[in-house]
């Protein structure tokens, strides 16, 4: 059933519309996101970090309380769940085993980021990433680790903090390691029509804040960036 859940994921993936995932980390969230018909879920590592621990998502969960709520997830859901491995949890034969975990508990694929441990989710300031040849390394391994070449391996650029130029030649490097091939340009476009589409509701939203709307992607991403701080716990957690 998990390999066809995978070819149907990549499927997903693959087509030229916007697959949007939602956010699940626990039975509850999981069932909903499946009553509601989305086709796909994210295995939030911050939402297991915040429900389970108590905690942020700034490096204090480990593999074992991911692992274990992801596969409990898989176990009662009736869609495709892709884990939240943060960076792997150590070096690239922690990648290895790591992505070996996820797959053999159902998931149909696994994000991995790139950034210096212990990791900070998304919105919070004081990221960074690891040096390049290490990155590669560990994107190696984990396309290595897969028994099922339709497990789906996912690495975000978000961190890297540079020209777009630079940000499409780590990736490809990545991308080369792990066997993949990227479609930079397509992506490009997918997200271009996507804030094209939301603008309009962006712009209403923001300025009942008093906000003044971002004229790019990269101001909407510097937005996020600036008031993310303030978003969990009322304060700045950098």
């Amino acid at each position: 059933m998990a390999n066809d859940m995978r070819k149907e994921y990549k499927a997903m993936l693959e087509a030229p519309e916007i697959l949007v995932m939602p956010g699940v980390f626990d039975g509850f969230s999981t069932a909903i996101v499946e009553k509601m018909g989305f086709k796909a879920g994210f295995v939030s590592g911050a939402g297991i970090s915040e429900s389970a621990l108590g905690l942020a998502d700034f490096g204090i969960m480990g593999l074992e309380d991911n692992l274990n709520r992801a596969r409990a997830l898989v176990n009662i859901s009736g869609i495709p769940l892709q884990a939240d491995a943060d960076t792997g949890y150590g070096n690239a034969v922690n990648v290895y085993h790591t992505i070996r975990a996820f797959e053999k508990a159902g998931l149909v694929g696994a994000m991995i980021e790139d950034q210096v441990w212990p990791k900070r989710c998304g919105h919070m300031k004081g990221k960074d990433v690891i040096h390049f040849e290490e990155a590669v390394s560990k994107i190696k391994a984990a396309a290595d680790a897969r028994v099922d070449s339709d497990f789906v391996i996912i690495v975000p650029d978000r961190y890297f903090r540079g020209a777009w130029s630079r940000r499409c030649d780590r990736a490809a490097e990545c991308f080369r390691g792990s066997r993949g091939r990227p479609d930079f340009r397509r992506r490009a476009s997918v997200r271009r029509r996507y804030y094209q589409g939301r603008r309009e509701h962006l712009e209403a939203a923001l300025r009942q804040y008093g906000i003044r709307p971002p004229d790019t992607v990269h101001d909407s991403l510097n937005l996020y960036q600036t008031v993310g701080g303030d978003w969990r716990r009322g304060g700045d957690l950098s």
